[in-house]
């Protein structure tokens, strides 16, 4: 879903989702410069999102998500050994996310030069355009 406000000052977004991914590949155990296939990986989720164009150049964004990623068929094999990994949540998956974003375009702030300022989790990244 989506939707717009204050005639498209505001912005809103949600999303439910429900992925399945069939015979993907990973690296092996023992050898990780060997691809090997694996069976079935599912995420469910919903993200949201909001924006908001306050004035002055200044955008605020903000941003959600929750979701369950698993392994739904992944069996590896260690030592010729096989081991189940399902159930198992995929390396580096998070289950809940959030980001929070100030943009300021000076130049309709009444500077004049084009720059504008992002600044986010980790980030801080002027650009001027070309």
């Amino acid at each position: 879903m989506k939707g717009s406000l204050w005639h498209g000052r505001a912005e809103w977004t949600f999303a439910v989702f429900d992925i399945v991914k069939h015979k993907l590949l990973s690296r092996d155990a023992f050898d990780p410069s060997i691809t090997v296939q694996i069976g079935q990986q599912s995420s469910r989720g919903s993200e949201a999102s909001v924006a908001l164009a306050v004035g002055g150049g200044v955008h605020l964004q903000a941003n959600a998500s929750v979701m369950q990623a698993r392994y739904d068929d992944f069996a590896e094999s260690v030592a010729s050994v096989l081991f189940s990994r399902n159930g198992n949540v995929p390396a580096d998956t998070p289950q809940r996310s959030a980001n929070f974003i100030a943009l300021w375009n000076l130049l309709r702030s009444g500077w004049r030069t084009p720059l504008s300022a992002t600044s986010g989790p980790g980030t801080a990244t002027p650009r001027i355009p070309h």
